[in-house]
């Protein structure tokens, strides 16, 4: 693997959460998510990534977990990124008339994929990792 995404490390040649970075994405969802701009959520989170590198972060679909990557956050967390991601843009005038008219009839393609996993980790209730 060229490289791990954060929030996960590779253990004896398995993928395992990484749980001080786990608990940093929460953070930073958490932060995102209040309002925080991406830099200060990344900021208030501790992760020191560009604003490139902390928007892969928000938008990265391993964490929803599949047959390789453990589950770090959930679907519904998972679309909440996208919106508001998406209402920062419209908000900011950097949204083109494609891209508004695609997310507006786009169904995500997460909600039609069914996932494999024979990954072992502790979870709670909503099936998210718990540390």
């Amino acid at each position: 693997m060229a490289h791990t995404p954060f929030g996960y490390a590779i253990v004896d040649g398995k993928i395992e959460i990484h749980v001080r970075e786990f608990e940093q994405l929460k953070l930073l969802i958490q932060s995102y998510l209040s309002g925080k701009s991406l830099a200060n959520a990344a900021n208030d989170s501790g992760i020191n990534r560009s604003h490139g590198g902390i928007t892969r972060i928000l938008t990265d679909e391993r964490y929803l977990g599949n047959g390789i990557f453990p589950r770090l956050i959930s679907k519904s967390q998972f679309e909440q990124l996208k919106e508001e991601r998406f209402k920062r843009a419209k908000k900011l005038g950097r949204l083109n008339r494609t891209k508004e008219k695609n997310h507006l009839h786009h169904h995500s393609h997460l909600q039609s994929k069914k996932w494999k996993t024979n990954t072992t980790i502790q979870l709670n209730k909503q099936n998210m990792y718990t540390a």
